[in-house]
């Protein structure tokens, strides 16, 4: 089986969902935060398709602030667009030649760089870790649905 490493964000709101292909490197940090970097980044395999800035569309959220409180509940502030997302990826295991098993995050995403060339496109996304996020200005409170 060969690898075929996916990233998909889900908005919590209204379950619309967008999948990103293509090689991607998954890093993780000490509070669980995801970062996903890609060298071509695709949103279609067949016929492929390349992912753009506009793609991801109403599934970033900009001035992304990260809080934790006593409970251990992490809070992302973000600008009044921003979304709570429901993130799911399978990264390949090379030694393996398989995906891992699919992971799950509810996070914000933060576009963190992108650049396009001849040779290639690049683009880093960042997904902060959350229970909930709130809108600055907008009052709106988004909360992580309650485990089954």
């Amino acid at each position: 089986m060969g690898l075929d490493p996916f990233l998909t964000m889900t908005r919590v709101s209204d379950s619309v969902a967008l999948t990103i292909y293509g090689e991607a490197v998954f890093e993780r940090d000490a509070s669980a935060n995801l970062t996903v970097s890609w060298e071509d980044p695709l949103l279609t395999r067949d016929p492929a398709a390349r992912l753009t800035r506009a793609d991801l569309e109403g599934f970033i959220s900009e001035n992304v602030e990260q809080q934790r409180n006593r409970a251990g509940a992490y809070l992302c502030l973000t600008d009044p667009l921003g979304v709570l997302l429901r993130v799911q990826w399978g990264e390949g295991d090379p030694w393996a030649g398989a995906l891992l098993a699919t992971q799950e995050l509810y996070a914000v995403g933060v576009l963190s760089g992108a650049s396009a060339s001849l040779r290639g496109d690049r683009m880093s996304l960042v997904f902060y870790r959350a229970d909930y996020r709130f809108g600055r200005g907008s009052g709106l409170l988004q909360t992580r649905p309650s485990p089954p």
